[in-house]
């Protein structure tokens, strides 16, 4: 199984629309027929915190257009749950972001998590593991804004397989990093291996990662790349003397990066 990176989480505020006209050009935009406007329930709730209205795909709430109807500039939120993005390409995220922008709509992509998936064993795991460990321990290995107490590990088992994960970020960070076992969170047996790289992007870090594929990037791993190590890098402790924002990469991360180059977005959904 080849690796792909793929969006994982997409939240989107529109503003000045009608609801059902977005979810229209919304339909017309993805590739998976069963994603219909005849498909949208509509519920006198709204799918997420401060809106009493929303539509609801399969009325559920993965693939969810909220809004207020006593308060318009609140705007039309669109949120798309990990469960709602098996139902589409990733590609379509970015057609649907490109068809806004072309048409001049005002918009806010205010949340946005990219996965890249590891079937193959190319994510340095144990170094980046010690790596996190150092840093928690003495601030060492890796140069980033987040600070120690925001660092947390998890560890587990699944399927007499040991697992390690780790989070870099809280939920108010505007950029986190996720490293987790996928096998074990999705319960599956038929794979020995599947590990999760994961970047969590809000507010004004989700609306650029957008923007920048849009107009600046062809290479959606070459972007990746950058918002990473925007976010963190794993460092040469040797550099010394060097502060660590200046600091090389140690050759294990230059060599990972190397290897997400031939990567693509995921180009299928599930059925």
């Amino acid at each position: 199984m080849k690796n792909y990176f793929l969006i994982d989480y997409l939240t989107i505020n529109i503003k000045n629309v009608v609801p059902t006209e977005m979810i229209s050009f919304f339909c017309n935009v993805v590739r998976n027929n069963d994603v219909k406007i005849d498909n949208f329930i509509h519920f006198e709730t709204g799918a997420i915190a401060g809106y009493n209205n929303s539509y609801r795909f399969l009325g559920e709430k993965f693939i969810t257009f909220s809004y207020h109807t006593d308060f318009p500039e609140y705007g039309l939120t669109i949120n798309i749950s990990g469960q709602g993005c098996n139902f589409l390409k990733s590609s379509d995220f970015v057609d649907y972001i490109s068809f806004l922008k072309n048409n001049g709509y005002d918009y806010n992509v205010t949340r946005c998590d990219i996965a890249y998936d590891d079937f193959n064993k190319i994510i340095p795991i144990n170094q980046m593991i010690e790596s996190v460990k150092n840093y928690i321990d003495n601030g060492t290995s890796v140069s980033t804004k987040i600070m120690r107490s925001s660092v947390t590990f998890y560890y587990g088992s699944f399927n007499n397989i040991s697992y390690t994960n780790f989070k870099f970020g809280s939920r108010y960070s505007t950029g986190g990093l996720r490293l987790y076992d996928k096998r074990a969170e999705q319960k599956c047996k038929d794979l020995d291996y599947w590990y999760r790289l994961e970047l969590e992007l809000r507010k004004e870090k989700a609306h650029a990662f957008m923007n920048l594929y849009l107009t600046h990037y062809n290479n959606f791993s070459d972007l990746y790349v950058t918002i990473l190590n925007s976010i963190l890098r794993f460092i040469d402790d040797s550099d010394e003397g060097t502060h660590k924002s200046r600091s090389k990469n140690s050759g294990w991360y230059t060599d990972f990066l190397a290897k997400l180059g031939n990567t693509s977005l995921k180009s299928t959904f599930k059925n």
